[in-house]
């Protein structure tokens, strides 16, 4: 009886051994973020972290808007927009690797000024009808589609957009309350990508 003993404890040690390695290995991969922290060396204080936030303001305010002011059409000049696209009601937050802005905790992150509110800030009213028929159109966008590292393939890069021959969304009288409202229009495209 105290060979079989002998001969079992090996294996008993293993399995034991086995277990408590699996389990090191999902608690390493859980707290990864708090193991990182309290092994991290750098420290960056509260000037080196402004002065970035500073820094990266300023390339967002002198690159964020790509468009061809065609006829001196810019600064608008108008009293009211009509705002077309969803994106206009469900900003993007971020992309993958560098063009990520924002970390995993996405959801709680909501900007300064979207657009919306920029034009509101300004002095030009936009179309809350529109804005509200985009609003119920899809609702929020959710948290795993607002950046591409956390997005299944078939997320990645879609546009999503109502047709506009979808009477649902873009009746005849719907169109023709848009046209009544201004003759001015901003149009706002996003879709989640990376590089």
């Amino acid at each position: 009886m105290s060979k079989k003993k002998i001969k079992i404890a090996p294996l008993i040690v293993g399995i034991v051994l086995s277990v408590l390695l699996i389990g090191v290995n999902v608690a390493t991969t859980i707290f990864e973020g708090a193991i990182t922290l309290a092994l991290s060396t750098v420290d960056l204080d509260s000037a080196a972290r402004a002065s970035g936030e500073a820094l990266s303001r300023q390339i967002e305010e002198e690159g964020i808007v790509m468009v061809k002011n065609d006829d001196n059409t810019l600064p608008l000049d108008v009293d009211a927009v009509n705002v077309f696209g969803w994106s206009s009601t469900q900003w993007i937050m971020g992309g993958s690797g560098s063009g990520r802005s924002v970390g995993k905790n996405m959801n709680n992150f909501t900007p300064e000024v979207d657009l919306l509110k920029a034009l509101t800030e300004a002095g030009i009213e936009y179309n809350r009808e529109l804005t509200n028929m985009y609003k119920s159109y899809l609702g929020e966008r959710p948290f795993w589609s607002t950046g591409a590292l956390y997005t299944h393939e078939y997320e990645f890069s879609r546009l999503y957009e109502p047709s506009v021959n979808d009477a649902r969304y873009y009746s005849e009288d719907f169109k023709s309350m848009c046209w009544d409202y201004s003759d001015t229009a901003l149009v706002v495209l996003g879709r989640v990508c990376g590089e």
